[in-house]
């Protein structure tokens, strides 16, 4: 479930910056691409869970150096994707 932390963030940032105006055009436009989206949801990933995750297989390094904070990787991921996204989207937004 580690994915859904970084999912909901990049899809609750885009519904957040997006909140003046509906996407319908994009809903229906087969050549849109988000690729801010992508680039934010697999760097939420790549950073969270080998970071902060905390299994009986595997256990991150800041969880292993710090076990009182616990398993944090949906809140890291979360945090890490919608700031990502946000600058990314600012950016393709000014230039495109």
């Amino acid at each position: 479930m580690y994915w859904t932390g970084p999912w909901l963030g990049v899809v609750l940032t885009d519904q957040w910056l997006r909140r003046r105006r509906l996407p319908d055009e994009l809903l229906y436009d087969r050549s849109y691409r988000n690729r801010g989206g992508v680039i934010a949801f697999v760097v939420g990933i790549v950073v969270s869970v080998p970071l902060f995750s905390n299994q009986e297989l595997f256990t991150g390094v800041v969880a292993k150096a710090v076990p009182s904070v616990g398993d944090i990787t949906f809140l890291v991921g979360f945090a890490v994707a919608a700031v990502i996204y946000a600058g990314l989207f600012s950016r393709m937004s000014r230039s495109g």
